[in-house]
């Protein structure tokens, strides 16, 4: 579901939100029949984008469906002139284009010929989302040694209890307070059916019960794109930040940061929609967007332009964000109306 690109001149995303779990026969459908969200060009990179690891805000923009997606197999397939060029009227292609200055690449047999596969260097690094319930970068990755946040706070002269709290309130354990879903167990969790686990801060007996995929997957995926990875232990004032140590600290950097994000796409908060004949969820937002779009996107941003891009790879209510590497297209096959090669 997303899609964002370093800039070499200014730390700035692209990101399209597109659902990859779509079963591999369903249609493709027109881009204007893509739902959009209208954050505007730009919006930036906090708890109320739809790119957030968690619960979603009540305020956060929804995506809304601009034209009727109920239509015929044979319009879905049908190609619109000789060209076989991919139809553009749809808004999120003109924001990319805003952004890069350029028109998209949309002529099929081009981006096949010169597009066909594209890799980022240096590859995004890997790390943890550093999930809420495990109380983010207050986690000790280490068992003989002290979380990031601890170290940061001791390295800085700051008071350690305090900026932990901090970290645990914006991102943690205690940010979950007002759920309302205290428990001492994980077993206390399984009525809520979320996949959620009782997170506890360090040392507590009691805590709340947390979905475990919330966390700080929407910043550790910019990070790993737009930051150098870390190779080597550092020492600040005594302590020692070990690599891991600093991607925490780098991805909680990107939590809120003043990131612009051009987003694409739509954010499905609610249960799994049923499917049609062809395969398709016959909800729109979670559908997202399409094949269309997604071949534009991905042959633009990564090959053409060079630069990388961040997928959410589930298409339900979960949020799971990851920056990507390369990609390759393996086969191309040209449709008639009636669904012939």
């Amino acid at each position: 579901m997303v899609l964002p690109f370093a800039s070499t001149k200014s730390k700035t995303l692209l990101v399209a939100f597109l659902a990859v779990s779509m079963a591999h026969q369903a249609a493709a459908a027109p881009l204007e029949t893509n739902p959009v969200t209208p954050l505007g060009p730009v919006a930036p990179l906090d708890h109320q984008h739809p790119v957030f690891g968690g619960r979603p805000a009540s305020d956060m923009v929804q995506a809304v469906v601009k034209a009727d997606t109920t239509v015929s197999r044979a319009q879905l397939l049908a190609i619109t002139n000789t060209t076989r060029r991919l139809e553009v009227s749809n808004s999120d292609v003109r924001n990319m284009e805003a952004h890069f200055q350029q028109s998209m690449e949309v002529n099929v047999e081009t981006m096949q010929k010169k597009y066909a596969s594209g890799e980022f260097k240096p590859s995004p690094w890997p790390s943890s989302y550093w999930p809420t319930y495990q109380d983010s970068i207050n986690m000790k990755w280490s068992r003989s040694d002290a979380s990031a946040a601890e170290k940061y706070a001791k390295a800085f002269g700051l008071d350690t209890q305090g900026f932990m709290d901090k970290i645990s309130a914006t991102t943690g354990v205690d940010s979950q307070a007002s759920a309302s879903r205290k428990c001492s167990s994980d077993s206390e969790c399984s009525k809520f059916n979320d996949e959620s686990r009782c997170g506890k801060r360090d040392g507590a007996n009691t805590g709340y019960c947390i979905p475990t995929w919330y966390g700080l997957c929407h910043a550790w995926a910019p990070a790993a794109i737009l930051e150098p990875e870390p190779k080597c232990s550092v020492v600040k004032n005594g302590v020692t930040f070990k690599v891991f140590d600093i991607k925490a600290l780098l991805t909680q950097l990107y939590d809120g940061a003043g990131v612009n994000v051009v987003f694409t796409g739509a954010r499905f908060d609610d249960a799994d929609s049923v499917r049609d004949e062809y395969g398709r969820y016959t909800d729109a937002k979670q559908r997202d967007l399409g094949p269309g779009f997604f071949h534009i996107a991905v042959t633009n941003i990564m090959c053409r332009f060079g630069r990388s891009f961040v997928v959410d790879v589930a298409s339900g209510a979960q949020v799971w964000n990851q920056p990507v590497r390369s990609y390759s297209i393996n086969e191309l096959t040209f449709m008639t109306p009636e669904g012939r090669p």
